[in-house]
């Protein structure tokens, strides 16, 4: 299991009383809806009560909740729908929040309605909600606070009027776009302590918004990220885990043995045995596993080991390799420069790594991108270009001021992306090497770098930014076994990453490449 931590935020407290009446709420007024548990009181499973005691016990110095989203994935059949109605119910009807607005959302309008379905079923099952809430066609009501509860589709229609105090997404591994997800959070801004809880199980590796919720909360987790407001459990079994091992199957599946019972998870495992097109669907869905065949490449733990900070000025007038990726349009651009271990205090390699964003709409694209760019920006590191598009001027300038602080051997760069900053470098004397971005160019410095990460020989001093590059590195494979990263499948940025690659690559190999014209070479 992979879980959030303690809150980061400063200040918060947990209150006790406020996690036990959450649990008891659900387990006094809530039924279970079907099966042998028919009309049987919720009581809930152990997983089930930690979550319910994380969300609702941890407090904000003034009194609010701490966690405003919640992300949970479970493998099938481990009564997401049940567990998913109950929290919406307790969200309608115990929070107390005045006209409050709780939603279901899904893909369909179909699955939209299951969760709301089970909780209209857990209302007319118990006399003391039966007396306070009113059942319609699409629609649960509570006329004491004037509070509702009512399913909506994954569509963003009609959706940008709502108010929302409650969300509960379901199955977001089969929603088909951001656009819904992004409306109804943002009607949450109104509400002292909203929550938006998105239960889901695992779904197809790198596609889809589930996927990018899913690499945000994994790296919330590790610390990459910082959101105090995000809590996230997700039950799955690790990659490297024997599939056939009965002890794994409960790491993805926390009530088994209840439901999915044994007998039924024994019947799946055996037609995924026999099958190797159903083994992806059994990993999928019964382990919770982000199945395709790509790998993501770095060892966070292995990574962290050159953090300690260090002051660049050490390496002044060194000699250095240079990697610069560049943004097409608006993204991300880095500059990377490794310095080889005899020019280093530490006998190791080290690099160093700036990065330029546009400044215009920094606020649109932190809240969609869900990336903390104004933290960096302010922290110094990431530099703003003017506009809304790269400016490739304000890079040279600043690039040419680099070279001029340290002792750059070569500068490496992407040959089918650079125009105008290659004339302007060349012309300032910069040697420049352009860099295939193909298995021949990338495959050999991907192993080298691979190899000094894994050794503990490179001092990156902490760099956030990289950190995040690192983390969302995944590699593509060729027939012969080798790597090479794959912006395709890195859902977001690696710029860093890959220009660290060329530095250290050239750095490495240190062999003159053919000159084509003035001081620009080739590989």
């Amino acid at each position: 299991m992979l879980s959030t931590k303690d809150p980061t935020l400063p200040g918060a407290w947990f209150d006790d009383a406020a996690a036990d009446v959450a649990c008891a709420w659900i387990e006094t007024n809530c039924r279970h809806t079907e099966g042998r548990w028919f009309n049987k009181p919720f009581i809930l499973s152990p997983w089930q009560r930690d979550i319910v005691r994380q969300i609702f016990g941890w407090k904000r110095p003034n009194g609010f909740r701490v966690y405003r989203e919640a992300w949970l994935e479970i493998a099938r059949k481990n009564g997401k729908s049940e567990f998913g109605a109950a929290i919406a119910l307790l969200l309608m009807v115990a929070e107390g929040e005045p006209a409050g607005q709780v939603y279901s959302i899904a893909g369909s309008d179909s699955q939209a309605r299951i969760v709301w379905s089970k909780a209209s079923i857990m209302v007319a099952l118990s006399p003391e909600l039966s007396e306070s809430v009113e059942t319609f066609r699409t629609s649960l009501y509570c006329p004491e606070i004037l509070s509702k509860y009512a399913p909506l589709s994954g569509s963003p229609r009609n959706k940008h009027g709502l108010s929302a105090s409650g969300v509960i997404g379901d199955e977001v591994h089969e929603w088909t776009n951001r656009e819904a997800y992004d409306a109804v959070r943002t009607s949450t801004a109104a509400r002292d302590q909203p929550l938006a809880v998105y239960i889901t199980t695992a779904g197809m590796y790198g596609l889809g918004l589930a996927w990018q919720l899913h690499d945000y909360a994994v790296k919330v987790c590790q610390g990459v990220i910082d959101d105090p407001g995000l809590f996230v459990v997700i039950f799955a079994a690790d990659i490297e885990d024997d599939w056939e091992d009965p002890k794994v199957w409960a790491k993805a599946n926390p009530n088994l043995g209840i439901s999915p019972t044994w007998e039924y998870f024994e019947a799946e495992f055996a037609k995924a045995k026999a099958s190797l097109a159903y083994e992806n669907v059994f990993r999928r869905l019964h382990l919770n596993q982000w199945t395709e065949s790509v790998t993501k490449w770095l060892d966070l733990i292995q990574w962290d080991k050159g953090k300690d900070p260090f002051d660049p000025s050490v390496l002044k007038g060194k000699r250095c390799w240079g990697g610069l990726d560049l943004a097409r349009v608006k993204d991300l651009s880095a500059l990377c420069l490794a310095f080889p271990p005899e020019e280093t205090p530490w006998n190791c390699w080290a690099v160093l790594v700036w990065y330029w964003l546009p400044e215009d709409n920094m606020g649109a694209r932190v809240e969609y991108d869900r990336v903390p760019y104004d933290q960096w920006i302010k922290a110094g590191w990431i530099s703003t270009t003017p506009g809304n598009t790269t400016d490739f001027t304000f890079l040279g300038d600043d690039i040419i001021r680099l070279a001029g602080d340290f002792d750059l051997q070569e500068l490496a760069y992407d040959r089918t992306f650079a125009g105008e900053l290659v004339t302007k470098l060349t012309d300032e004397g910069i040697p420049l090497v352009e860099h295939g971005q193909g298995f021949l160019s990338m495959a050999a410095p991907t192993a080298e770098v691979e190899r000094i990460v894994l050794g503990g020989k490179l001092r990156h001093g902490g760099n956030p930014v990289l950190r995040w590059n690192a983390a969302n590195t995944v590699v593509r494979q060729d027939p012969a076994g080798n790597l090479k990263p794959d912006k395709e499948k890195s859902i977001e940025r690696i710029d860093g990453t890959v220009a660290m690659i060329m530095a250290i690559g050239r750095g490495g190999v240190r062999v003159k490449p053919k000159k084509i014209s003035g001081e620009v070479y080739a590989l």
